[in-house]
């Protein structure tokens, strides 16, 4: 499988992320180097305060990321891209000096940048990114900072059984890392209690064969297990 896409910072994240969500096997000469190459990408122009940058014109364009939402943002985009990077270089665990060094520094000035007494961040797409890279060691204070997060999203809820202005899918996978990494584990499957009614709803209107809506699919039924809602069929033809 290819991980690394030269033309694109979003899409070698995507391919990542097909490992990490479908718990695929990554040889340590792969891993090593398409950690080496976003590792690469750290603190060039591009990039979201001293981030991780996207390829040329990249920036400007929408990007589609793994669970289906499209963001728009033009600076939200970049620093929601660096965010990602950092979480992927956590999640493929390479020890190589270039890559944890550029690891750190990134979070070192995400977190200084980013007030940890608040669990909300510029708009709702940058803090639900931000959260993910919290889930698996980005920034600092993550169990605060997260547990900050949680309360912000408690204050969002709607009666419908979702959250206002929080981007639906895109919040879910980021609840869904809370519970595999165990930071903040506990207040994301008390999310995953609340939206559960809604999410079995949405489930049953998804039909497209867009591979993002099969990932949707299969994530909305881990969520409804945790929950010991009914199982729900996979995706209709």
């Amino acid at each position: 499988m290819q991980l690394v896409h030269e033309e694109s910072l979003g899409d070698t994240l995507n391919a990542c992320e097909e490992l990490f969500f479908w718990n695929k096997p990554v040889e340590k000469e792969a891993a090593e180097e398409v950690a080496l190459w976003i590792a690469s990408r750290h603190g060039l122009p591009e990039a979201y305060n001293n981030t991780f940058a996207p390829k040329e014109g990249e920036a400007k364009q929408p990007w589609r990321c793994f669970i289906g939402d499209e963001i728009r943002l033009g600076g939200g985009r970049q620093h929601i891209l660096g965010e990602e990077s950092s979480r992927a270089l956590f999640r493929l665990d390479v020890e190589l000096p270039k890559v944890q060094k550029a690891l750190t520094a990134a979070n070192q000035q995400l977190a200084e940048m980013i007030d940890p007494s608040k669990g909300f961040y510029c708009c709702y797409y940058c803090t639900v990114g931000m959260w993910r890279n919290l889930a698996w060691g980005g920034l600092d204070q993550q169990e605060e900072r997260l547990a900050r997060g949680m309360e912000t999203l408690r204050e969002h809820r709607l009666v419908a059984g979702n959250w206002q202005g929080f981007p639906f899918w895109y919040t879910l996978h980021a609840l869904w890392d809370m519970v595999e990494s165990g930071r903040g584990k506990e207040d994301a499957l008390a999310e995953f209690a609340w939206v559960a009614p809604y999410l079995k709803r949405r489930l049953q209107r998804l039909k497209s064969w867009e591979p993002w809506i099969s990932r949707r699919a299969e994530l909305a039924n881990r969520i409804l297990d945790t929950v010991k809602v009914d199982e729900v069929e996979e995706l209709a033809e």
